[in-house]
């Protein structure tokens, strides 16, 4: 589609209604992760007076205006009318232009690029709409706006089809731990009990206060040490981070030295994330989010994995264990069942089968993803 770029304003209208009759209208909030959604304001907002909210009619758009630089616009497409917070801003467009039209430029990579660069405010970002109205965009007729959506709908209908077969291969291996297994607090097939401490050579958490302030922090050089963080066990990516120390800090912070192949876990905020260091991974520590497991020849990690897995989701639904999950102490003292090393083995065959599968799922994802970006690009920029 090759037209001439026109005015968003043009085509869109702010729409500002106040529930000044107090209807209990459903509260709805916007996130870039699920759009229109109201998991956020179930509780929250039950005792409030509502008559201030701002009222969403159907195919109308919302948006917070000092989130919207991370994705948090969408139409209201869910209900006949719906209400947000005052703070955000709604709009309702022309018989002109489709919303999904519209929602897919400004998932867009130009769109994106326009929000930003409309964006004011020096602590948060701010996007006036008067200042969205400014964006220039290619808006054919409705008949050319369906084909493109028709177009889109079709590459992210694949996407979601892979990303589905991801997620049932991961049930799969679950399954099929249980099945080998069972649970390894409730023992069911009566295997020995063991503690954590015997299925590891060491535990360490990573260290504490004066020991690791961000002044001792240096940038990455020749006889640096990367700090691996918490993001780097919830993320599962050994690369990502940017905090590195220089080598005096390093002797004198050795023991907790990570290695390829040991095994980190957080221990604080978003408990329970684990991730195997990879053998090419930058030689550094961890910091005091994190615990590293190094295991020993009794066990193979991928059972390691799954069945502390199940330990810290029965830790935390106990109750008993949540406050102490980053102490070493508490860990090592966690019993379970250890069955056959050869039994584990059998089992962690049976995940690296899978996992095999699942990263040519994720070729064929990445290139779906590839092919979206490039006919995104090609329609909106």
């Amino acid at each position: 589609m090759k037209n001439k770029k026109v005015k968003l304003g043009d085509y869109i209208e702010e729409y500002s209604v106040k529930n000044k009759q107090g209807q209990a209208y459903p509260v709805y909030s916007v996130t870039n992760s699920n759009g229109f959604c109201t998991e956020y304001f179930n509780k929250d907002v039950s005792s409030k007076d509502k008559r201030n909210y701002k009222i969403v009619p159907y195919g109308c758009f919302a948006y917070n205006p000092s989130r919207i630089n991370v994705g948090s616009i969408d139409w209201q497409h869910y209900e006949k009318n719906v209400i947000v917070s005052p703070l955000y801003i709604v709009f309702k467009c022309s018989n002109k232009i489709k919303q999904k039209y519209l929602q897919y430029f400004f998932e867009s990579e130009y769109g994106k690029h326009l929000i930003n660069s409309k964006v004011s405010g020096s602590v948060r970002a701010n996007l006036k709409f008067s200042s969205m109205c400014d964006f220039e965009l290619n808006i054919g007729t409705i008949e050319e706006q369906q084909k493109i959506i028709s177009t889109i709908d079709k590459i992210n209908k694949l996407i979601n089809a892979q990303k589905q077969q991801l997620e049932k291969l991961d049930e799969l291996v679950k399954s099929k731990f249980n099945e080998m297994f069972g649970d390894p607090i409730d023992n069911p097939k009566k295997w020995e009990i063991k503690t954590i401490d015997y299925i590891c050579s060491s535990i360490v958490r990573g260290p504490f206060g004066s020991s690791l302030k961000k002044e001792f922090f240096v940038a990455k050089g020749q006889h640096t040490y990367k700090v691996y963080e918490q993001k780097n066990a919830i993320n599962q990516n050994a690369k990502i981070g940017n905090y590195y120390i220089d080598e005096k800090r390093y002797n004198i912070l050795k023991r907790f030295t990570v290695n390829p192949n040991d095994i980190i876990m957080s221990c604080s905020g978003t408990i329970g994330k684990f991730f195997r260091i990879p053998i090419d991974s930058e030689k550094g520590i961890i910091n005091q989010a994190l615990l590293k497991y190094t295991l020993n020849e009794k066990i193979n990690y991928q059972y390691f994995l799954f069945m502390m897995d199940k330990i810290i989701i029965t830790v935390e639904k106990k109750g008993s264990g949540i406050k102490n999950i980053g102490s070493v102490k508490f860990i090592k003292n966690i019993k379970f069942s250890l069955p056959p090393i050869e039994l584990q083995n059998k089992f962690a065959e049976f995940v690296k089968k899978v996992d095999n599968l699942k990263m040519n799922i994720q070729k064929q994802i990445d290139l779906y993803t590839e092919l979206l970006n490039k006919k995104m690009d090609e329609y909106f920029n």
